[in-house]
């Protein structure tokens, strides 16, 4: 799941610094998702999807395009 994740943070040049700041998710978590340790919970993928300008569903694809 992070790595969709990771790719709206690459395509549009942003850091899990940035994005925790502007969504309230503690970049720590960040770092659990990215080692498989946990994943987003709903609220946070709600957090992300707005931030992003995505759809939840477009999170939770790990397909590459």
């Amino acid at each position: 799941m992070y790595s969709s994740i990771e790719k709206l943070m690459s395509e549009r040049k942003v850091t899990a610094y940035a994005v925790s700041k502007a969504t309230g998710i503690n970049e720590s978590t960040f770092c659990l998702w990215k080692k498989g340790t946990s994943k987003p919970n709903i609220k946070n993928l709600m957090k992300l999807a707005n931030y992003f300008n995505v759809s939840i569903e477009s999170l939770l694809d790990e397909r590459e395009e």
